[in-house]
């Protein structure tokens, strides 16, 4: 018994340590905005996407969501990232062929509970109540035709008009709807979402876009300095733990997306 007591008091003296190091916080200049990924990420216990994921996040005092964003068959914009609507809900067929009444009838599917579907709207209806920010990755359909990109148009113009409180990112790898959102005159940024940060550079400075997206492995932290050198905003993605946290806050991106809000908090000095 005495031995037992003195492994678990040597367990204890070895993590406490360890654990301190490992959650040190991070000093910035400027501290970055933090998003949950779809909430509070994909390893939390409700889906992406869903009120119950965004809801918790914002209770983490985060700065705000990232949110998937699809138009409906009608053009309403629904928070979900695959256009089929079998395997992560309840309902068949795709997003941009089913109307807004009959989206608003699916739930996403759990192994405990099912969650209903909400309309970007409806989100932004609860974002505007803690004057957070969000971003929007917005999905294209392979033939996304110019009345889908109107329709979008028109979703964002509404949003930036009815939801004054809540500062908007539209990111998305289509740069046919970031010439499109630019020329249409939408007062949030636009930002490319890429994987290579010189092609990316090009396309973004040749049609005067607002900053760029990258998973945080494909950007160095010479490379945002560089692009912050040219004005731009940058946002990174792909973190889901301490380790990863920290080095994303390393890399000193402005918009950060994340899938261990609790972490990053602690890192922040926030929690």
């Amino acid at each position: 018994m005495k031995r037992i007591l003195a492994v678990l008091l040597g367990l204890v003296i070895v993590t406490i340590p360890i654990y301190f190091y490992l959650y040190r916080t991070v000093d910035l200049a400027k501290p970055p905005i933090i998003l949950g990924h779809g909430g509070m990420g994909v390893r939390a216990t409700y889906p992406l996407n869903t009120n119950e994921s965004v809801i918790r996040a914002l209770q983490q005092r985060v700065d705000g969501v990232e949110l998937d964003a699809r138009l409906s068959a009608d053009g309403i914009l629904f928070a979900i990232h695959d256009n089929e609507l079998a395997g992560q809900t309840n309902c068949i067929g795709t997003v941009s062929s089913t109307p807004s009444n009959e989206l608003h009838a699916c739930n996403f599917e759990a192994w405990f509970k099912e969650f209903p579907i909400y309309s970007i709207e409806q989100f932004y209806n609860i974002l505007s109540l803690y004057n957070t920010s969000v971003s929007l990755d917005l999905k294209s359909d392979v033939n996304a035709s110019d009345s889908s990109l109107q329709r979008l148009t028109e979703q964002l113009h509404l949003l930036e008009a009815n939801f004054p409180k809540v500062t908007s990112y539209y990111e998305t790898s289509d740069i046919e709807i970031l010439k499109h959102l630019k020329q249409a005159g939408l007062k949030s940024p636009l930002l490319l979402n890429h994987q290579q940060f010189g092609e990316a550079m090009e396309l973004v400075v040749q049609h005067k876009l607002d900053g760029i997206i990258f998973h945080m492995d494909n950007i160095s932290k010479e490379q945002v300095e560089e692009a912050h050198r040219q004005g731009l905003t940058v946002a990174i993605w792909g973190c889901g733990s301490v380790f990863s946290n920290r080095k994303a806050l390393e890399l000193e991106a402005d918009v950060i997306q994340t899938d261990d809000i609790p972490s990053m908090m602690r890192l922040l000095g926030k929690n």
